[in-house]
């Protein structure tokens, strides 16, 4: 089974995936290191030297590639933070993968956005490269109806990271073949 987590950048999809599918004893992929990896440039590069538009045409077919490659594997892909919202992504998805939502609380994510030098173009507020707090809140509510629609929302409510992961790995555990 292909599980595939979104969510809001920030909100973990990444580092609790990786230690789920570590539990699980599955393939974990990060869906924008892999097209950093096959298309040589951070997601973030890609926005800003093409735009959003051309992004996401690259992540549409990384996605895809993906889906066709494992389609009868057990693999965990944590998706960006805006493929979900993506209206062919998610059709996709919702035909092939089992969709969790990691519904991390605002001001968690604000403050894991903040602590990554790998900041997103789509978040800045001016040439001092600075967040614009009520830009992203504003953009985080934008996607919020659309994460809601995975089959799973996991309340990430949690201070630790390894103890999210295991009580994710708790729910994901019966979905394994």
């Amino acid at each position: 089974m292909i599980i595939a987590l979104t969510g809001y950048m920030g909100s973990g999809k990444s580092t609790i995936g990786y230690l789920v599918a570590e539990k699980l004893n599955m393939p974990f992929i990060d869906l924008d290191e892999y097209i950093e990896k096959n298309f040589g440039f951070k997601p973030g590069d890609l926005i800003r030297v093409f735009g959003e538009e051309f992004f996401r045409k690259i992540e549409r077919q990384a996605l895809k590639f993906i889906l066709e490659k494992y389609p009868d594997q057990d693999i965990i892909i944590a998706l960006g933070g805006g493929t979900f919202v993506q209206a062919e992504n998610k059709a996709l998805l919702q035909q092939k993968a089992l969709n969790v939502f990691i519904d991390t609380p605002f001001e968690k994510i604000l403050s894991n956005i903040k602590n990554n030098e790998g900041i997103r173009p789509l978040l800045i507020k001016n040439k001092k490269k600075e967040l614009d707090r009520s830009a992203i809140h504003a953009h985080y509510n934008q996607r919020l109806a659309h994460y809601r629609q995975a089959d799973i929302i996991f309340n990430n409510h949690y201070d630790k990271i390894p103890h999210a992961a295991h009580v994710l790995y708790d729910i994901l555990k019966p979905y394994i073949s």
